[in-house]
């Protein structure tokens, strides 16, 4: 059984779906005003031209390293991503954090542990007055 190709509104969606962003940030990663892209996802009379799909692929491939199946995203036929050269951003390996990131992190940490500790007070503190 053949399925039938995704509608254009509906690969710019799974484009975005697939890249965990929205249309807004697919604009400007791409380097084009969202209304184009809003247009094509509604449905309405602007489709995907060849110059708008040599476009998204060239910047999404040299921004955030994936390589969309430029045939995909004018006809709807093929895979989505070139196999076994793009990571899906949903199964990427986590590198080591940097440091900055750790001391973040532990920051924020800490923080959360001084937030819990004054909850506490601040509820026995209540505990007390309403005796």
């Amino acid at each position: 059984m053949e399925t039938k190709p995704l509608p254009e509104r509906e690969r710019i969606n799974q484009l975005t779906f697939y890249l965990n962003i929205s249309i807004r940030q697919l604009a400007k990663i791409v380097g084009m005003n969202e209304n184009t892209f809003y247009h094509i996802s509604d449905n309405s009379r602007f489709g995907i031209t060849e110059k708008t799909a040599t476009k998204i692929c060239n910047n999404l491939k040299k921004k955030l390293g994936v390589v969309v199946n430029r045939d995909w995203l004018l006809t709807g036929e093929g895979e989505m991503i070139v196999p076994s050269t793009t990571p899906s951003p949903a199964n990427e390996v986590r590198k080591e954090p940097a440091q900055s990131e750790i001391n973040w992190q532990d920051k924020y940490i800490a923080l959360l542990e001084k937030h819990i500790e004054l909850q506490r007070e601040y509820t026995a503190c209540l505990k007390k007055r309403m005796q």
